[in-house]
């Protein structure tokens, strides 16, 4: 069982699955927007994680909520 069908992803795996560049992922864990896993040099993700911090900020439409 691969660490992606597990919810964990690579940082790669991570920009890919949100249409993100690699950068744009780095810059949100350096704002802490978004939690990572580190262990030594090794960076995986959570996805069910990092898809509830993202719903911080989502934009909501004008006078729908």
């Amino acid at each position: 069982m691969s660490a992606e069908s597990e919810g964990l992803l690579t940082t790669e795996e991570l920009a890919r699955f949100l249409r993100f560049s690699t950068r744009h992922v780095a810059n949100l864990v350096r704002r802490r927007i978004i939690p990572r896993i580190k262990v030594g040099r090794s960076v995986r993700f959570d996805r069910v994680a990092v898809l509830r911090a993202l719903e911080a900020f989502e934009e909501r439409e004008a006078g729908r909520w």
